[in-house]
């Protein structure tokens, strides 16, 4: 029988604090005169080289019940681990090459103490997990949504950059807005704001009621968290699409295809085990809102 979720993350947490408690003590002798030797600093060293080993064997024994989501972030951790300690080590040995003030300035530049810090407070709890891969994708799908805000803003309409202002003859204008592109600009923003909302309540939902007793369960919720991040990658290229100078064509695909992942989402959301009646009627709401708008952005034939 496979270790538990509690007794993985124990073992993880455990050896993340052994590797930076050794990142510590070679920094402290490094910091100042008498110096140790080499054959000291492979003594130091010696029992960091087995702990990161263990480290990653544990990772390789991760509990299925934790799901995909949560495998991925403790990947995504004792790689950051393993990657800043063998940097750590090159600094060290390199530590000979410079000036001492200078090594050390290296040396304290390392990630290692930060990265064991944070592997270790990664949630335990599959819809935690999720949920916060959730608001990583929200925080994503909002900066696209004010970067598009500030297309619609910054730039009046019919009015180009003049290069030369700027004393570079070189440097190429800036796109300006036509008027069809501003009346276009709305529903694009529009659209993309089904994205936050939609998030947003799917976070909610998990909270409220998202489980992991069961195996389904945590597929679900891992199915969710994947969904959500195909939903702002194409968010992204949506909204490159809605940049200057405007390809109608292009917008219309993007928008296309970022109207069917939203109703991917949408579509399988009421089946979900998190779900009660009242996100139905949030669900068919964002519905309507996705078709509205991309009905708008097909409707509006604008040109650059």
């Amino acid at each position: 029988m496979g270790q538990s979720l509690e007794n993985f993350k124990e073992t993880i947490a455990s050896l993340s604090k052994l590797i930076a408690h050794d990142v510590t003590k070679i920094s402290l002798m490094l910091g100042s005169p008498p110096y140790p030797d080499i054959e000291t600093l492979k003594s130091l060293f010696s029992p960091m080289i087995p702990r990161l080993c263990l480290l990653q064997n544990t990772l390789e024994q991760t509990p299925k019940v934790g799901g995909r989501t949560l495998y991925k972030q403790y990947y995504q951790g004792v790689c950051s681990i393993v990657e800043s300690v063998e940097e750590f080590c090159k600094q060290v040995i390199a530590f000979q090459s410079y000036p001492r003030s200078e090594g050390m300035k290296l040396l304290r530049t390392a990630q290692a103490l930060e990265n064991c810090d944070q592997i270790v407070n990664i949630p335990l709890k599959p819809a935690e997990i999720v949920r916060k891969k959730i608001q990583d994708e929200t925080d994503l799908i909002r900066d696209a949504f004010e970067e598009l805000c500030s297309v619609e803003s910054a730039r009046s309409d019919g009015e180009l950059s003049d290069a030369s202002d700027d004393g570079d003859e070189f440097e190429q204008p800036i796109p300006s807005l036509s008027s069809r592109h501003r009346e276009i600009l709305p529903y694009c923003l529009a659209l993309v704001k089904v994205g936050l909302g939609m998030l947003k309540k799917l976070s909610q939902a998990i909270k409220r009621s998202g489980r992991s007793e069961k195996l389904e369960e945590v597929e679900e919720l891992d199915k969710i968290g994947e969904m959500c991040s195909l939903v702002t990658s194409t968010v992204d290229d949506f909204v490159i699409a809605a940049e200057p100078p405007l390809s109608y064509e292009a917008l219309k695909e993007a928008a296309s295809e970022l109207s069917k992942k939203y109703l991917e989402v949408l579509n399988i959301v009421p089946a979900c085990h998190f779900s009660t009646e009242d996100d139905e009627n949030w669900v068919q709401i964002l519905r309507t809102a996705v078709d509205h708008n991309f009905k708008k952005i097909k409707e509006n034939r604008c040109v650059a």
